[in-house]
């Protein structure tokens, strides 16, 4: 080998040392992304659970507040 040839295939070599740094890098910051996509995901379903709760109780309360001044009207028929 020449000393040109050999030089030449350090800095090749020395490049792809560089390139699998690089991906690894970008290996761990994807990973990294996954699991902070799968927190998401999560964090959103237990959202929706929580409005579905919520709408659920408005819902009750707009029917108890029908029903107490349908019975309060009765009351006050009844009491005359």
């Amino acid at each position: 080998m020449t000393q040109e040839s050999e030089q030449e295939q350090r800095r090749r070599i020395s490049e792809m040392e560089k390139d699998v740094s690089g991906i690894d890098n970008l290996q761990s910051s994807y990973d990294e992304t996954v699991i902070k996509l799968s927190n998401a995901e999560i964090q959103i379903e237990d959202l929706k659970l929580q409005l579905d709760d919520a709408l659920a109780a408005e819902d009750m309360l707009v029917r108890l507040t029908e029903r107490n001044l349908m019975l309060g009207e009765v009351r006050r028929l009844l009491s005359t």
